[in-house]
């Protein structure tokens, strides 16, 4: 199980640019931000002719511009590496590399643990970098408790993963799988105001997991404990559990993996 783990990370490593453009482009884009906003609580963007707009939030917010936005971008690229990662994965079933690793003496729970777990890490890498850096380069605050971070971060890539592995198996081609994971993300984070700001979609973006994911991070900044994202976790917690109990049933066609 760890063997397989270890392959699917050391096969992403292999890909350094990919890894690299997952961590850098959010940075680069919470940079943006913070250039324009600063640290104020309202962004004011006189330049009409941006090719990004960006909206007011709402004066009831205490969070800065720059923290709104740096959750929800956070949160878009939590999901796309986890969509990559699914990618990689259809990839090897058009290769049969992933029929070969099913046909070795192990029980295929423990394959598909191995897989999920791989993948897991390697999403939790890419979004803990995105945190550390941001905050050491541009000052974000995600929180005052190292451990609360931790504990929102691992729920966002859990249901991440979760809904990436049913991405995986649902789709037989890598081209139709990446361009589905792509519409998936960027309409969950337009639906849950990542482009836009506040709520302008409030009852859509409720069904949506960046909403769950942003709001969680949004709250640690406030100065929030576990406490106050509970409901957060719970409904990421049964979101991802579904999700992952859904792939597990794909995954037990026989000829998922062909």
């Amino acid at each position: 199980m760890w063997a397989i783990a270890y392959k699917n990370i050391k096969d992403m490593f292999k890909n350094i640019f990919l890894l690299g453009f997952l961590i850098i482009i959010p940075l680069f884009l919470i940079g943006l931000i913070n250039s324009m906003a600063g640290t104020g609580g309202d962004i004011v963007n006189d330049h009409s002719n941006s090719i990004v707009e960006l909206v007011i939030l709402s004066s009831s917010n205490d969070n800065s511009a720059i923290q709104y936005f740096s959750t929800t971008t956070l949160v878009q690229f939590t999901l796309l590496g986890s969509m990559i990662a699914a990618s990689m994965l259809v990839g090897e079933r058009e290769k049969n590399t992933l029929l070969r690793m099913f046909a070795a003496p192990i029980r295929r729970s423990e394959m598909l643990a191995g897989i999920l777990i791989g993948h897991s890490l390697i999403v939790l890498l890419i979004t803990s970098a995105i945190i550390i850096l941001s905050n050491l380069i541009f000052g974000v605050n995600w929180g005052s408790s190292s451990l609360n971070i931790i504990v929102v971060t691992i729920f966002g890539v859990y249901i991440a993963t979760s809904l990436a592995f049913i991405v995986s198996g649902v789709f037989k081609s890598t081209k139709v799988a990446g361009t589905v994971a792509s519409f998936i993300v960027i309409f969950m984070t337009f639906a849950s105001g990542g482009y836009t700001g506040g709520d302008r979609f409030e009852l859509v973006s409720k069904f949506t997991i960046n909403k769950w994911i942003s709001d969680a991070y949004l709250k640690l900044m406030e100065g929030g404990d576990l406490n106050s994202v509970k409901i957060n976790l719970i409904v990421l917690g049964i979101m991802g559990t579904v999700f992952m109990i859904i792939a597990s049933i794909i995954y037990r066609r026989e000829n998922i993996y062909e």
